[in-house]
């Protein structure tokens, strides 16, 4: 897979005018009262560079004219991309031991309770460019700043600018993973080929190791210190950087869901 472009980050300037100076968004607007101007600079053409592969085998056996059962096995590692031109770091290497297996079975009762059903699968998500490709607005090839309560006129004026100017950081940790999912369905046919029809069914799942964002670094209230739009770089922890966004592993997912069917041949 080879993704090239670009994935701009303020790089016109943006303007953000919220409740703060004793006024409400609107009225800060209407006086020209911004109360943070972000801005990047730098490269952002990328080249990102990633193998996607996957290895399955299956079967289907008919133990007797009443029990079927399907089974199989995939394998689908999640190699790390990377930059073509050397301009992206990306830290995480290959999740290999995403090993899937997949079980079903359908069986006949006798007459006239009908067809038991039942599947589950472990699935694999990806870990998609949208995930590592922000990392291309890291230092040193891309600085995005901030400056709290600019002149409208000059919102760059007192912005740091030097060797050592303090950016807004995106991490993506070397732990990173694939989310998966344990998948799993069961349904109850009655009297197949009858005039009526009835059906009973539940699908669930657990999904582990969604990825979210966290918003680290953001400013803490100091003693002595007045909370102010103008004093949060100087209550940010780490004096090094601006927020910290970091991708994780960090969220889960539950669904449960169930059917009833019933069916009926009213006339011709």
């Amino acid at each position: 897979m080879q993704i090239n472009g670009r994935e701009s980050s303020s790089n016109r300037g943006t303007l953000t005018f919220s409740s703060e100076f004793g006024h409400d968004a609107i009225t800060n607007f209407l006086l020209g009262m911004p109360s943070r101007f972000s801005f990047g600079i730098g490269e952002l053409n990328r080249g990102f560079r990633n193998w996607e592969q996957q290895y399955y085998f299956g079967d289907v056996w008919r133990l007797n004219p009443r029990l079927t059962l399907n089974y199989g096995l995939r394998y689908q590692p999640i190699a790390g991309p990377v930059e073509v031109n050397h301009l992206t770091q990306i830290p995480y290497n290959c999740d290999c031991n995403n090993l899937a297996p997949q079980f079903g079975f359908a069986y006949r009762l006798a007459r006239p309770w009908g067809v038991l059903r039942g599947a589950y699968g472990l699935q694999y998500g990806g870990i998609f460019p949208v995930t590592f490709q922000q990392l291309r607005w890291d230092p040193p090839n891309f600085l995005k700043l901030e400056v709290q309560a600019p002149e409208l006129a000059n919102p760059l004026g007192r912005a740091d600018l030097g060797p050592m100017a303090r950016s807004t950081i995106f991490d993506v940790p070397p732990s990173m993973r694939s989310p998966y999912s344990h998948q799993y369905n069961f349904t109850w046919d009655v009297s197949p080929g009858a005039p009526w029809k009835l059906q009973l069914g539940y699908v669930g799942s657990r999904t582990a190791k969604l990825l979210m964002i966290w918003f680290n670094n953001r400013a803490v209230p100091l003693p002595g210190v007045d909370t102010t739009v103008n004093t949060i770089q100087l209550r940010r922890p780490d004096q090094r950087h601006f927020e910290v966004r970091r991708v994780e592993n960090s969220s889960r997912a539950y669904y449960d869901a169930g059917k009833a069917e019933f069916q009926a041949l009213l006339s011709r």
